[in-house]
């Protein structure tokens, strides 16, 4: 394995690969070739198209890339065609950094002539950026369809976070919303080797946009909203999440999270889950690189 992931160009750090679905053969014959498959890039980061008489169906060929890792960068698809193609495009989810057509800027949507079109998506440090386009390239008689997705990710954060009104509970004992919440402020922290609670700094703040939300609620009326991969500590199963993600911080791959599950607030009182629903929430989240902080009264990690 370490072999492949080196070939890569990944280290062995494949498990941080969030896609489910590249290089898996899906890619109809004639429509994609893998001209940038020995550049290291996952999948290769462009498709050709020759409009040799062969018209595709109209279903759209899946072209990613996935930038993860330093401190800025971008996720990168090209798409040329052989010919001049007339090309059209439809931002359909996210956010996205740059782009062009033929040297024309890229907008939400749009259209172009030329051979190539470039889809460029840009991060910021600890950052987190999603976008999503239909990309139609059409030659003579000859169409063809893409979806081209992208993603980046700082290597340096959790890909976890809240909505921006959770109360995190501060060293004082205060309550104070995650957005208002600054580094080098103290905030409660678990810590496990001194089995009590003590007051840490706010290392950093970490803000995402477009991570897939879910509201929790407990027997004891609170709810709290958070990204389908934050953990929590549950009693007796030890830290879980709605949809577990390996290697979050030091933890490791985290516990399924369900209903009826117990979670604890700073006293150790604990509280059963009774509802876990996903929330349509586009905005901006926030965690913290801390772990084992206090949010809406729970443990989390």
């Amino acid at each position: 394995m370490s072999q492949i992931n080196a070939e890569f160009g990944r280290g062995n750090n494949l498990n941080a690969y969030r896609g489910t679905s590249h290089a898996s053969g899906t890619f109809p014959s004639g429509a994609i070739s893998f001209s940038d498959f020995y550049g290291k890039s996952i999948p290769p980061s462009g498709g050709t198209f020759s409009p040799d008489g062969s018209t595709s169906s109209g279903s759209r060929v899946l072209v990613q890339d996935y930038w993860y890792g330093g401190t800025n960068g971008s996720a990168f698809v090209s798409i040329s065609c052989t010919q001049s193609a007339s090309w059209t495009w439809t931002r359909v989810s996210g956010q996205f950094g740059a782009g062009q057509v033929d040297g024309s800027t890229l907008v939400a949507s749009g259209s172009g002539t030329g051979n190539t079109a470039s889809f460029i998506l840009g991060t910021q440090f600890n950052g987190y950026r999603i976008a999503e386009f239909e990309v139609n390239a059409t030659s003579g008689s000859n169409t063809r369809y893409w979806r081209v997705f992208l993603e980046t990710e700082y290597t340096g954060c959790p890909f976890c976070c809240f909505t921006p009104d959770t109360l995190i509970r501060m060293a004082d004992g205060s309550e104070k919303p995650i957005v208002d919440v600054q580094v080098g402020e103290f905030i409660l922290v678990y810590d496990e080797a001194l089995m009590s609670n003590v007051a840490v700094p706010v290392s950093n703040v970490i803000t995402r946009v477009d991570r897939p939300m879910y509201e929790l609620t407990f027997e004891d009326g609170n709810t709290l909203r958070a990204s389908e991969d934050h953990p929590l500590y549950v009693v007796g199963k030890g830290y879980a999440s709605v949809a577990p993600a390996p290697g979050y911080k030091d933890l490791g791959l985290p516990h399924p999270l369900e209903v009826g599950d117990q979670v604890v607030n700073e006293l150790g009182v604990p509280s059963r889950i009774i509802g876990i629903k996903p929330i349509d929430y586009t905005g901006t989240v926030y965690t913290f690189g801390n772990s084992r902080f206090y949010a809406n009264g729970v443990l989390v990690y």
